[in-house]
């Protein structure tokens, strides 16, 4: 039984149509807002590195306004001398932009700022300094120079769009005076597009925000002309019947700002509604419903929007049932679907552990195989991620005869076949299935690439049958090491997993290369056949979160850069190589943030999972089982306690204002305790996700004086203990009602 977490007792107010932003500054901001403090009449800016960030859908011809006070001529202060920045625009998705300067907002594909330049350039003081980038390409020139008085206050406007030639152009205002016109070429299309005031990430000794200047009215309209027309529902097929009760509705259609989902018992989209989405601002083509009543017969109605207008609903006569007595007749395989894991069973949560030593154990150890599969099991995982084949020292999987790299002569095994059969039917006797990592250690168990084509129709060949006992195939273990370096190796990869994708309906991923940040993901996964992508995420404890980073290194935002849904495939865990952690609550935390964060999949990494001794290689030392693992019953209550169908929620950072709750620090509301200086309360993140008027929250890093929430609207919620499973309060309540949490075992459900 599925729980529900949290529900929305009443809708959120929406902004007016080709308003996408209106954030006023007063007392509050619906953005990031990293330090600075609110005023009568605005926020104000007290150190230079303070900044307000926003995410807004991607507008591609737009503008923006501002209104700010207290600019200085001739500008000298300390910090300030060579630029005041004023505002910005780039892609957040862009190696996390929003926080990072290398690499992150300097190298943005698509970046736009407005800086005033200050004395240390004697010919340009007072000038604004201008930038337009869309990579390659890029245009950075100055105005002339302006007169400047401390108390006025400027309105800046920006807009921006394409010119029908391939161009954008952008035009910059102030007090309604055309400053500057200019243009570079290619369309501004950012993935996650940020819009921000004040300091960029770029920290620069001589540059930041303008001190004492008081910021407000911060608006942003989408100026494109055309509303999206009536989309084609794709899912539920027409008729279709349906055993599960939460439903897939996907489409296709024109590009939009915003969707709404309806499913009636009548045919007519605003008349016998039994679910509805609401007005959903994302630019998805699926949504998953909630529960239906079971047995029913239902329509479904989608419709999509632009910032101005929507369009209308998808046509009558779209029918399906739901009826939970419903057999399929397909063979239950898995399938990736609305970023979630799924079967003939409905939608599932992917709770996996390493198990590198499987097929080994399943040719030399029976009994051990069966007794780390049954402690797997009784800990709610559903499936495990084993290699086909690895050269360590002693340890060998040998699918042919092959020179390790210690030099010792392996010979391959005769009964590998049979004995990698054996393997996935005994993971499903213990009700789990199997990922299957095929080429690790492929330098030395078979460079050749004849050799290893031969070996994927080996496991074409022998998953034949038994298509329903995985999870998914992952083409390679860390290529870059693993026998596929450079630009070649991923031009292997890719070329591999289209081969395997034209053969089998199993899901299909690449690897996690050697650069996991959010370009590197893009270069090898972008436009190729896979249905995941495996990342092994950051293992670096040494940041002031105190071992946090590892936990939510996993928010990444690739959603219209064609990379398929991730999975935390090798994250950091007990006797992880790098950095280990062994804290359960961190344990479970990397797990249910990413979840959050919309992966399908996680995966729990121990060195018994690895190696499954103590030493190695050669092994020696105790033998390692999972019994005695600590955190491998860090994950038991997940699946009961999280809908199946998380992944595919619409998720937030937190702090935005789908945000069912303001979380506060040291008496700060949308703060997160390390922005704030010797914060004893608080919470280092509290992500959520939303469907219709269902929700989910997990504040985790919950300081030692516990956490305020400040309900943002009516809700109704429950808590729980992430390790326990245990419901410790339950509660309602209106806007603007305020809760705390104790710090309790450092994170709640």
């Amino acid at each position: 039984m599925l729980l529900m977490v949290g529900v929305f007792l009443s809708s959120a107010s929406r902004s007016p149509a080709g308003l996408v932003l209106d954030d006023p500054l007063q007392q509050t901001s619906l953005g990031r807002r990293c330090g600075g403090e609110f005023i009568a009449d605005g926020w104000r800016v007290i150190g230079k590195d303070d900044a307000i960030y926003w995410h807004v859908p991607a507008i591609t011809h737009g503008a923006a306004e501002f209104d700010v006070r207290g600019l200085v001529p001739q500008e000298a202060r300390p910090g300030m001398e060579d630029k005041t920045e004023l505002f910005h625009m780039y892609d957040a998705a862009f190696g996390d932009a929003d926080t990072t300067y290398l690499g992150g907002y300097r190298d943005n594909r698509f970046k736009q700022f407005l800086r005033k330049i200050g004395r240390a350039d004697a010919g340009k003081a007072d000038a604004m300094e201008i930038l337009l980038q869309i990579k390659p390409n890029y245009v950075e020139p100055d105005t002339a120079r302006l007169s400047w008085e401390p108390d006025a206050t400027y309105h800046f406007r920006q807009e921006w769009g394409p010119d029908g030639q391939g161009n954008t152009v952008l035009k910059v205002y102030r007090n309604g005076v055309l400053l500057l016109t200019t243009s570079t070429p290619g369309l501004w299309n950012p993935a996650v597009h940020s819009v921000r005031i004040a300091a960029s990430p770029r920290r620069s000794p001589d540059s930041g925000a303008p001190l004492g200047a008081v910021f407000s009215n911060i608006k942003v309209w989408d100026l494109s002309t055309g509303m999206p027309t009536a989309p084609v529902v794709v899912q539920p097929a027409g008729g279709a019947t349906l055993n599960c009760s939460t439903v897939l509705v996907s489409w296709s259609g024109d590009r939009h700002a915003r969707y709404e989902v309806r499913v009636t018992t009548g045919d007519d989209p605003n008349s016998d509604v039994v679910w509805r989405s609401g007005e959903v601002v994302c630019d998805r083509d699926f949504a998953w419903t909630g529960a239906l009543p079971n047995p029913g017969v239902y329509h479904v109605f989608v419709r999509l929007g632009d910032a101005a207008n929507w369009g209308p609903w998808s046509a009558a006569g779209r029918t399906f049932r739901v009826d939970s007595g419903f057999v399929p007749g397909s063979p239950n395989v898995v399938r990736v679907e609305g970023n979630v894991f799924c079967d003939n069973h409905g939608p599932f949560l992917g709770v996996g552990a390493s198990y590198f030593q499987a097929l080994r154990h399943a040719k030399y150890d029976r009994d051990r195989l069966d007794r780390n599969l049954a402690v797997l099991a009784a800990n709610g995982f559903n499936y495990v991620r084993v290699l086909s084949m690895v050269n360590w020292d002693g340890l060998e999987i040998a699918p042919l005869s092959f020179r390790n790299r210690a030099g010792h002569s392996v010979a391959g095994w005769p009964d590998y076949w049979q004995q990698f059969r054996d393997l996935l039917d005994r993971v499903a006797l213990h009700g789990m299935r199997t990922e299957m990592t095929i080429f690790a250690d492929a330098q030395y168990v078979m460079p050749d690439k004849a050799a290893r084509v031969a070996h994927l129709d080996g496991i074409l060949a022998n998953i034949a049958g038994r298509e329903h006992l995985i999870l998914h195939l992952e083409v390679a273990n860390e290529a870059w090491q693993n026998g596929f370096p450079g630009s070649q190796g991923v031009a292997d990869l890719r070329e591999f997993t289209q081969y395997l994708a034209d053969r089998t309906s199993v899901p299909v991923a690449i690897t996690s290369n050697d650069d996991p940040s959010d370009a590197g993901i893009a270069t090898v996964y972008s436009g190729s056949a896979a249905d995941l992508a495996t990342v092994h995420f950051s293992r670096d404890i040494r940041t002031v979160e105190g071992g946090w980073l590892p936990v939510r290194d996993s928010w990444r935002s690739l959603g219209r850069s064609g990379v398929p849904p991730l999975v935390s495939n090798e994250p950091i865990g007990p006797g992880s190589s790098v950095n280990s952690e062994s804290d359960p609550i961190k344990l479970c935390a990397a797990a249910v943030f990413g979840y959050i964060a919309n992966l399908p999949g996680y995966v729990y990494h121990s060195r018994t999972g690895v190696y499954a001794n103590t030493v190695c290689c050669p092994p020696s030392g105790d033998e390692m089982d999972f019994h005695d693992t600590v955190g491998v019953d860090a994950y038991r209550h997940l699946r009961q306690l999280l809908p199946g169908d998380l992944a595919g929620w619409v998720r937030n950072d937190g702090i935005e204002p789908s945000a069912p709750f303001t979380v506060f620090c040291g008496g700060r509301g949308d703060r997160y305790w390390p922005d704030v200086a010797g914060a004893t309360d608080g919470c280092l993140r509290n992500i959520g996700s939303v469907k219709g008027r269902e929700f989910v929250c997990f504040p985790m890093g919950i300081r030692s004086g516990g956490l305020s929430l400040e309900a943002r609207q009516p809700v109704q919620f429950q808590v729980f203990h992430p390790l326990t499973g245990q419901a410790v309060s339950d509660s309602t309540l209106d806007a603007q009602g305020r809760i705390t949490l104790p710090q309790g075992p450092g994170a709640w459900i």
